[in-house]
């Protein structure tokens, strides 16, 4: 195992986008303007179908509207609570 230097890096408006095979979560978080320090959440339900897909994508969209900055992936495929 080789030893790393990691810096931390704090994203001010990000959004993480969960991937399952019927449906799309993201999460949207930004800074809340009302509240300085504190920040505003978002969290969006699409079905993976191809027209939703493209309108989640599409230039109006959540990432675009709130200028996020940063996009995190998250994919698991075949996990399966008990």
């Amino acid at each position: 195992m080789q030893r790393v230097e990691d810096s931390e890096e704090i994203i001010e408006r990000v959004a993480a986008i969960d991937v399952g095979k019927a449906e799309v979560v993201v999460c949207i978080r930004i800074p809340d303007p009302a509240r300085p320090g504190r920040r505003q959440q978002e969290i969006v339900h699409s079905s993976t179908l191809t027209p939703r897909l493209l309108v989640l994508a599409g230039p109006n969209e959540l990432h675009r509207r709130d200028d996020v900055r940063r996009v995190i992936g998250c994919w698991i495929t075949g996990v399966r609570s008990p």
